[in-house]
């Protein structure tokens, strides 16, 4: 909880430090689950702070945890999906995010909390759908997360997809429909 609150206060290094020490114990309890929980914050983490690369080894390393422990059709495998989909989509390999998305949104859609890893899935969503298959495939994806924002009465989500919705209109060359979206939306 706290190594969440210090990556929400951009606190990468005090969110680090206390994502190791919670899997240090993890492991200390026989916590598989746990364990991999705290790779799959670290990675999170160290992604924000642009290791990249350091990032996507400790999610292969997730996925080959979950595989091995929970096997392949695990809500956990899903879960490590989602931050799969991002490292893809961050190497420019769109074409391969589909089916991890697909996975994540399905384990996302039926479990408590994970804001941060939603917000981080729809925003992969709108972006990927608006690459490969322009902006009102893309609308619909954040169509998908405002109602998932409004069905888990999250505020900070539906903020965001205001934000994207506009971005998205921006990237397509909407500018007059960006901007009244905008000042509809009363954003800073």
């Amino acid at each position: 909880m706290h190594a969440l609150a210090d990556l929400t206060r951009g606190e990468l290094v005090a969110s680090l430090r206390t994502i190791r020490d919670a899997h240090v114990k993890m492991r200390v309890i026989a916590s598989p689950r746990g364990e991999n929980y705290c790779r799959i914050h670290e990675a999170q983490a160290l992604a924000l702070s642009g290791s990249i690369n350091e990032a996507a080894t400790l999610v292969d390393e997730a996925l080959a945890f979950a595989d091995g422990h929970f096997g392949q059709e695990s809500s956990l495998r899903a879960l490590v999906g989602c931050f799969k989909a991002r490292q893809l989509y961050w190497q420019g390999t769109w074409s391969e995010i589909q089916p991890w998305l697909d996975d994540g949104w399905a384990a996302l859609e039926h479990a408590d909390g994970w804001l941060d890893v939603v917000a981080m899935t729809a925003e992969v969503a709108w972006r990927s759908r608006l690459r490969s298959h322009g902006l009102h495939a893309a609308l619909q994806e954040l169509d998908h997360a405002d109602h998932l924002a409004h069905a888990r009465q999250w505020p900070r989500l539906l903020r965001l997809v205001q934000a994207w919705r506009i971005d998205a209109q921006v990237q397509s060359g909407q500018l007059r429909s960006a901007r009244q979206a905008l000042l509809q939306a009363n954003l800073e």
